[in-house]
Formats: C-alpha cells, structure tokens, sequence
C-alpha cells in the first residue's frame, strides 16, 4: 500500500522537514520547488550549483582519502537578501530533502544531538541552520543563558557525530559575531555574501 502511494505522489517536489515542536523529530511538508533562476545570486555565487554538484559527484574521492562527506557553506548578508531562498532553490535545483533547523528552538544538547542523528542521510540531503548568530552559544557558558553548548554544535556539523552525505547551509545577518571554530574549513568551505539587490 505504501509503494502504491508513493508511486501516486506528485514528482519533481522538493520535501522540506522541519523541527516538530518541542521533541527530537521532523515533521515534513513538499511542494513545488522554487527556480533558482528566480533568485537573484550576488557576484561571485554563479558557481554555487556548480560547485554543489561536483561534491554530489565526488564521494569516491572522499571515501579513498578518509575525508568525511560533506560540505560546508556560509550565506552572509542583511535580512530579505536572498539566503535562504537561495538554499532552498539549490535544494529543489539538486533534488535534494531540506531539513530546516533554527537554533533558538533547539532545548538541549540531547534535543540537538537527536534532531541531528534523526536526520535521513542515505541519500545526499541539505541542512539549513537559520541565523546562526542569533543561535549559537558564546564559547563561555557562564556568559550564555542558551539550554545547549557550542561544543555539542561544533560536534554535530563536524566531530565524531556529525552527519555525511550532508550539504550544509549557515545563514547569518552578522559574520563578524561568530566564533572562529565554527567557521574553519570542513565547517565552512565556502563563503557567499548576499546584498540587497542593486
């Protein structure tokens, strides 16, 4: 029965999961997924789907080196710039599941580390942190009032628990404010700064 409902299901639409309120699971909803010729990419970000794709078609490069199987990228920019349209135009672009995740919703370290391990990544599939700036614990504790530690973030995108198979996308109003470690290479590979539009 399930196959069947599958195979009646609409194609072409992009499957977007987001966080279910205050538990450790996804809730999902599809729909069609938005032209990236519609989104207006900055200068120098033409290359963002080329530069996706290439990854999608280099496991085995990964694999024989050791190297754990993901990308990292930074949109930067003011709100209303295009960022998170532009993930989501990638997604769809790629054929890609978006799970969306926003840090001040997040409750605890479990509740991040199940949110992260829940994720389905048989398959290639994209994380989007929303306003990481706005979410991300300062590195000393007794200065952040946050329920989950920066370390247990830094161990989710990229330590012995992180996902592969993983493309994922940090948005951020204000770069300067994010601690360093978050930002190094296999965190971030690539940065794209997004104005408002000229």
């Amino acid at each position: 029965q399930a196959q069947k409902v599958h195979e009646r299901s609409p194609k072409g639409l992009l499957t977007i999961y987001a966080r279910s309120g205050f538990g450790g699971s996804w809730n999902s909803l599809q729909r069609k997924p938005r032209q990236l010729v519609t989104v207006f990419l900055p200068d120098g970000a033409e290359g963002l789907l080329t530069d996706m794709q290439r990854f999608l078609g280099g496991e085995s490069w990964y694999r024989s080196r050791g190297i754990p199987y993901r990308r990292g990228y930074l949109f930067m920019g003011p709100p209303g710039g295009g960022k998170t349209s532009a993930a989501e135009a990638l997604a769809g672009e790629l054929g890609l599941d978006l799970h969306v995740l926003n840090l001040g919703g997040v409750t605890s370290d479990m509740n991040l580390e199940q949110l992260i391990i829940s994720i389905e990544a048989q398959k290639p599939t994209m994380l989007l942190l929303e306003d990481v700036d706005a979410g991300t614990p300062a590195r000393d504790a007794t200065k952040d009032k946050r329920p989950f530690s920066l370390g247990t973030l830094l161990n989710m995108l990229d330590g012995i628990m992180a996902k592969e198979n993983l493309i994922l996308i940090m948005t951020t109003n204000h770069p300067e404010t994010l601690d360093p470690a978050l930002l190094r290479p296999g965190r971030v590979d690539v940065k794209v700064e997004f104005g408002m539009a000229t």
